[in-house]
Formats: structure tokens, sequence, C-alpha cells
């Protein structure tokens, strides 16, 4: 949504939320197993991020932040906050993903299991695939277009509300899919689990990261809670407690000096551009190998002199000059004398 199309979406986190303690009740109480159950909560937080969008797909920029942001809030009131569907204090289980007898949960003995890291990176490794190829499909063009001038899009043909629309449909999938992550990896969902503060905090992070490339979101997968980065930082410093700190602070430093974020990397310059400069300057200085410089047709280069006439042309006589005698300047009947005003000859 923010890489891709330049939309801002604060209800991410929301949306998640939804798809993880869905995934609970399929699982827990309709004993729907896995992956059928995690591809349908999947679907339903797609819905959710289509209806969102075809109901702010006429606004943009900070109106679609405050409208997101409040579809946010009022999620985790309606949802969140009721006890029937998120358990109250007790919180939702979700039980481990198993499939033919193996169990990918990340409890059980050897805590945290590997499984369930395996399962969590092939995931990862499937929605990286998935984002490239968008990228580099029509669809992706389209949206890089809604992203650079919607105004310049729509006259080139493309359907902007369609694509912001469309847009947002997959980017709650992919959300939704990372709450079901979120259910197998944390075992109980509580209402705290996804909060509008928790889409806040995501957001900075990947602005870290870098949010137009699949490079910045891994970059910004290391710096969230439970991050790679920041668990060994937590096991060697202790810094895990000022996790919200350091992360505002580089929120902060990164807007200043690399506004891009961490993954960006500047385009190399190609080197026709190079060679087509040092050409001018060539041709300028009389030309590459030393030889003189080319004359463009009709230009004059030799000495501050009156060209000689072509040959069987009357020569022309400056203005104020006397002419010799029987000397007859065609289409004028001027016979010697000056040359009379105004002739455009």
């Amino acid at each position: 949504m923010v890489g891709y199309v330049g939309q801002l979406s604060l209800a991410q986190m929301s949306i998640a939320g939804v798809a993880g303690f869905l995934l609970a009740r399929l699982q827990r109480s309709l004993h729907i197993p896995f992956p059928v159950a995690p591809l349908l909560a999947t679907a339903v937080a797609a819905a959710v991020g289509l209806l969102l969008g075809f109901v702010a797909r006429r606004v943009r920029g900070i109106d679609l932040a405050v409208i997101t942001l409040a579809a946010g809030v009022a999620i985790q009131e309606a949802v969140f906050a009721n006890p029937l569907i998120t358990g109250g204090l007790a919180g939702s289980k979700v039980p481990a993903p198993k499939v033919f007898g193996l169990d990918f949960g990340v409890a059980g003995r050897g805590f945290p299991r590997v499984q369930y890291g395996l399962l969590s990176l092939v995931v990862l490794a499937a929605c990286c695939y998935g984002v490239v190829r968008l990228r580099g499909s029509r669809f992706g063009r389209q949206m890089l277009a809604v992203r650079a001038n919607e105004r310049a899009a729509s006259a080139a043909g493309v359907d902007v509300r369609r694509t912001k629309v469309l847009a947002f449909g997959i980017s709650a999938g992919i959300a939704g899919l990372g709450g079901c992550l979120i259910g197998y990896g944390q075992g109980t969902l509580s209402f705290d689990s996804f909060g509008v503060t928790a889409s806040l905090f995501f957001l900075a992070v990947v602005a870290v990261g870098g949010v137009t490339t699949v490079s910045g979101a891994l970059a910004a997968g290391l710096l969230v809670p439970g991050g790679l980065l920041f668990t060994a930082l937590d096991d060697v410093a202790g810094l895990g407690t000022y996790q919200s700190l350091i992360c505002g602070l580089a929120v902060v430093v990164f807007a200043v000096l690399r506004p891009a974020g961490l993954a960006y990397r500047r385009p190399a310059t190609p080197a026709v551009a190079g060679a087509h400069r040092a050409g001018r300057g060539g041709a300028r200085s009389g030309g590459a190998r030393g030889g003189p410089a080319p004359r463009r047709p009709g230009s004059w280069t030799g000495p501050l002199r009156r060209p000689d006439p072509p040959a069987g042309a009357v020569p022309a006589v400056p203005a104020g000059e006397p002419s010799a005698p029987g000397d007859r300047r065609p289409g004028t009947g001027v016979t010697g004398g000056a040359t009379p005003e105004g002739d455009a000859r």
C-alpha cells in the first residue's frame, strides 16, 4: 500500500487481528484443519481490505490515513473488545498447525521449535516472490503509476479507483496471513495483540527499512518486536526494554539522513550519459581525435569578410553605396544610384 500505491493505511494490524481471531475460532470451534483454516482467515481479511478500499477509494493522503485509522479503532472496539469473540482476559487459544501428523507449532520440546521457524520462512519466501512478481506485472506498473501521479495515471488509461481497491485487498490478505502466523507463534491471542498503536509502530519500522522494496521489508523484520536483531541485542546488552525508544530515534535520524530507508540503493549512472557529455565537450574543443570541429551547413567559420557570391549571381550592393553604371538590380527597375530604401535584397 505505501511503497507501491503510495497510500497510507493505518489499519493493517487491525485486519491482521481479524484473521488471527478468526483462525482461532475456525480451528478450535469448527475443527477446520491446517492449512485450510489460515487460508480461509486470509480470504476474510482480504475481503475486509476490499471493503475498506471501496469505502476510501475517493480519498488519498492525510484523509485516507484518518479513515483507515478510524477503521482500525472501530475494529478494535467492535471486535477485539468483545469477550465473546476474543475470549476476554483468558484470550483465544490457537491450536498448533498440524498436517499429516507433522507439528509445526512453536511450543513443545525444544521451545522455540525449528519447525515453526521453517513454516514462517516458507510463508515469507512465498510472499516475497509474489510481491516481486506483482511489481513486474501490468497491475504492478499501474500501481506505480498511481503512486507517481494519480491524474497522470488516469489520463493514461489507468483505473485509479479500481487499482486502489485491489491494492487494499492484496495488502490486507498479506496482513491477514501475518496475523495467522502471529497467532501460531503466540499460541494465545488477546485484545492487546493487535492494536492501532501497533500499526503505527510497524509503519515507523518499515519506514526505517524502506517501503519501496522487498529487501526493505526484510530489514524492517529484523527490527520489530521479536525480530532477530533486537532479540540478539536483548540477550547481549539487555536493550529489549528500550526498543520503542531506539526505533523512534532511528525514524527521526533516517528521515533526515536517508529518507528512502536502509535498503535503498541509488541507481548507477549509465556509462552512455558520460560518453555523450565527453563527446559534446570534445566537439567543442576540436573533436575527439584532434581534427577540426565539424561545421554546420550554412555556418561561416572563416575571416570576417564578405563571402564571394555564387557563380552567375548579381552581387548585392549595400545600402548607401553607389552602384556601378549600368548595374541593374533584378526586380527593382533601378539602374545605378543608391539601393532604394526598403529593398529586401
